[in-house]
């Protein structure tokens, strides 16, 4: 592979077109189009895409656990409005497919989740999900009404 032809692999690489790369490189569209077909050069594009979302894919699954952690610790945070403890509660909860997306009786009354008080969401979750009941002690002491029994949980 020429130097030409690397410098057409970094930018390409880089997000440029065919087009854009030719231009910076002083030649046609179809001359960096041909070099795309060789096998060589095909397979530095593939490497390069491949180590490309590899280094993506690690700092996203980095993004990730820092995303549970702020979660995490929101929850767990006496000083943090309930609502917003719940609400932290139910996407830790959902993105682990634990999922509140139905309509449930509350009061004798069809509700659906939305409709519902972040208490009876929470009383929610802590009746319908095992999982979730180590979580909800975390998140919603403050929120339970006096005297509510949580040995049930």
């Amino acid at each position: 592979m020429n130097p030409k032809q690397a410098k057409a692999v970094e930018l390409i690489l880089g997000g440029q077109s065919h087009a854009e790369a030719a231009r910076e490189l002083g030649c046609r569209r179809e001359t960096v189009w041909k070099w795309t077909q060789t096998p060589e050069f095909a397979t530095k594009l593939k490497s390069g895409r491949l180590m490309r979302r590899r280094r993506v894919g690690a700092i996203l699954d980095s993004s990730v656990m820092d995303a549970v952690s702020l979660l995490r610790d929101l929850i767990v945070d006496d000083q943090a409005p309930a609502a917003a403890r719940i609400k932290a509660a139910q996407m830790v909860l959902d993105r682990g497919g634990v999922g509140l997306s139905y309509t449930v009786e509350i009061e004798n009354t069809a509700k659906t989740v939305e409709e519902m008080t972040p208490l009876q969401q929470a009383l929610l979750i802590v009746e319908h999900y095992d999982a979730a009941k180590a979580l909800i002690l975390g998140v919603v002491p403050s929120a339970l009404p006096e005297g509510y029994d949580t040995s049930k949980l």
